[in-house]
């Protein structure tokens, strides 16, 4: 009898603990750290991902974007906007993330500026309620503004932020640009190679994070390929004359000159220097990469060489599609910063229409999973990082346009 009271006791104990377990709330499950590394996807992980599945959201579905639509970069702002509102306009027109799915944008100015950056974010977060954003302009911008939406759990993806640090923020932060520690060595190298060059000089700006980190990079290079630096000269934002910076450097006769700067510096650099008789090659950053440069520098731009991660002339089907929709709608011609704008919300659409969800860490975990996914840059993959991963091209200006640099051949 005993023996069965037992039996009994012990069954009623099991069957409350099983009743308790499932009544009770989940454990919180910890938000995973996708390992950094700067070791690119093992080729054997990189499968297409197949974005061929229809999906079943339905309604609105709101990203922000924050972008500069005023002050130092307007310009690049004004690029950006217009390649998120063409890919908007086609994935809506597409029905591609779902039959009864419509992608939204909030935009948001942050008026080149971190501070407004941040403000942006919250905004967008605490009172729009989106469940990604796009942005900022500016990499010292995203170092304010991408923690916000790191620590409400958002995921953000930078399109046009290279300097290095930006995914290290946090694991909901993404770039699709590819960072200068990526660009400028592939370019500086090729240019040694094409030219025979020894020694060079440096021109930067010495108060921005996006020119300083190109600096850096482009210091790095230049001493791991052994090429001897003559000399180092710094300028700040908003600056118009360059003409100490570059008498000395002229009086140094270096073999190439290497420039980071914004696009708003850039042009009169250009323009100071071949006025001043310096023949030699000027190499620039990312900023240099623009069409609108080219037709503000004129024939002072003939001769630059440029990493990018793009090539309007790429034959690739998307690229197609971009550059002919981009002028048809905006009669004008797209950069590097419109194409991975453009890119960038395309990569959103994939991830939510893969995810079949729109809750941000499905969101954040989708467009980490991307692989190989044809875009006007090229077949895109993240690495562990959350960095992009595509081939980069060096161009050269030639008769006032890009043109592929001889290096790359």
């Amino acid at each position: 009898m005993r023996r069965s009271l037992l039996a009994l006791f012990l069954v009623l104990v099991f069957l409350s603990a099983c009743a308790g377990a499932a009544g009770a709330p989940p454990e919180p499950d910890p938000t995973p750290i996708i390992i950094p590394t700067r070791t690119p996807m093992p080729d054997s992980l990189l499968e297409p991902t197949d974005s061929t599945a229809i999906c079943g959201l339905e309604g609105p579905i709101t990203l922000g974007a924050v972008v500069s639509l005023s002050g130092s970069a307007e310009r690049v702002g004004l690029t950006i906007r217009q390649g998120m509102e063409l890919a908007l306009e086609e994935i809506n027109a597409q029905h591609y993330i779902g039959p009864q799915a419509e992608l939204q944008l909030l935009f948001e100015d942050d008026e080149s500026d971190k501070d407004a950056a941040a403000r942006a974010f919250r905004q967008l977060i605490e009172e729009q309620g989106v469940v990604g954003i796009l942005g900022p302009t500016l990499s010292t911008s995203s170092f304010q503004a991408a923690p916000v939406a790191q620590a409400f759990g958002i995921p953000v993806m930078s399109t046009s932020n290279t300097a290095a640090g930006i995914t290290e923020i946090g694991s909901y932060i993404f770039r699709n640009s590819l960072p200068d520690a990526d660009l400028i060595p592939n370019t500086i190298n090729a240019v040694r190679e094409e030219y025979e060059f020894e020694t060079v000089a440096i021109l930067y700006g010495d108060d921005d994070l996006f020119t300083e980190a190109g600096f850096a990079v482009m210091q790095r290079a230049a001493e791991s390929q052994e090429l001897q630096i003559l000399g180092v000269e710094r300028f700040a934002t908003g600056d118009t004359d360059f003409s100490e910076q570059l008498t000395r450097i002229q009086a140094l006769a270096p073999d190439a000159l290497l420039v980071s700067a914004n696009q708003e510096e850039a042009a009169a650099i250009l323009i100071q220097a071949r006025a001043l008789g310096i023949a030699a090659p000027i190499v620039g950053g990312s900023g240099f990469s623009s069409p609108t440069l080219l037709s503000t520098a004129g024939p002072a731009a003939e001769g630059l060489i440029v990493g990018s991660a793009w090539f309007i002339s790429n034959p690739l089907p998307e690229n197609i599609t971009f550059v002919d929709g981009y002028r048809a709608k905006f009669d004008s011609e797209p950069d590097q910063f419109a194409a991975q704008a453009y890119t960038g919300v395309w990569l959103y659409a994939h991830a939510l229409r893969n995810a079949c969800s729109d809750h941000p860490r499905d969101i954040r975990d989708a467009l980490g999973t991307l692989r190989l996914v044809p875009t006007p840059l090229g077949k895109f993959s993240f690495t562990r990082e959350r960095n992009p991963l595509h081939p980069p091209v060096v161009l050269m200006v030639k008769d006032g346009e890009f043109t592929l640099f001889r290096g790359n051949e």
